[in-house]
């Protein structure tokens, strides 16, 4: 198993494997624009038809939003509009969270205000569907200090502050292109997008 996962580069470099490493050549892409596979995800009770339903209509719905703020953007008719990656504010003191300890993720506006204009943080992105957590409170699951890139297998040492929160991973939601996402990985923080608080009653996130 340990011979397996691990391959030698010509150069001498350790490469690492697994299934995530090799899904792009252990399966065939699938249109956006084919339904069997939502279907598929109801008939097998992955999905609940009334859930379904609401999130296929609301993704729709954000992507021809962001396409209309885009063009008015672009003709110039509100200058009001305000552009992810302002930058108007620093990000917070560091908290040297621990595995264990309560966080509340912070608004919105706040978060916003600490990416660039790709939406990132310091190399890290902040995906449209967190957006449906801010305000709520989880509890620290895991320090990230260095994870494997799937497209080459290299591991990376990560220099900067990396949180996965219990029970947080990515569905696909809030996005056309990828909807319903069945890997469910986990969605990464940054410490500034975060607030220590304390344990909400019942140990369970709200």
């Amino acid at each position: 198993m340990h011979a397996a996962t691990r391959r030698t580069t010509e150069s001498g470099e350790l490469r690492y494997r697994c299934q995530v490493t090799e899904i792009v050549a252990a399966t065939t892409p699938l249109p956006t624009a084919n339904l069997r596979q939502y279907v598929e995800d109801v008939a097998s009770r992955n999905m609940r038809p009334v859930e379904f339903a609401r999130e296929l209509a609301r993704a729709y719905a954000n992507t021809f939003a962001r396409k209309a703020l885009r063009l008015i953007e672009l003709d110039g008719s509100r200058s009001s509009v305000r552009k992810p990656g302002a930058a108007t504010t620093q990000d917070a003191a560091k908290l040297d969270l621990e595995v264990g300890e309560w966080v509340k993720i912070r608004p919105a506006e706040e978060i916003l205000a600490t990416l660039n204009d790709d939406r990132k943080n310091r190399g890290l992105v902040f995906e449209q569907e967190m957006l449906r957590h801010c305000g709520k409170t989880y509890r620290v699951l895991a320090r990230l200090s260095r994870i494997i890139d799937e497209k080459s297998g290299r591991m990376i040492k990560l220099t900067n502050d990396c949180i996965a929160l219990e029970g947080l991973t990515c569905r696909g939601l809030d996005n056309r292109k990828r909807l319903f996402r069945p890997r469910g990985p986990f969605f990464y923080w940054r410490e500034s997008w975060l607030e220590r608080t304390d344990a909400p009653t019942g140990g369970a996130a709200k």
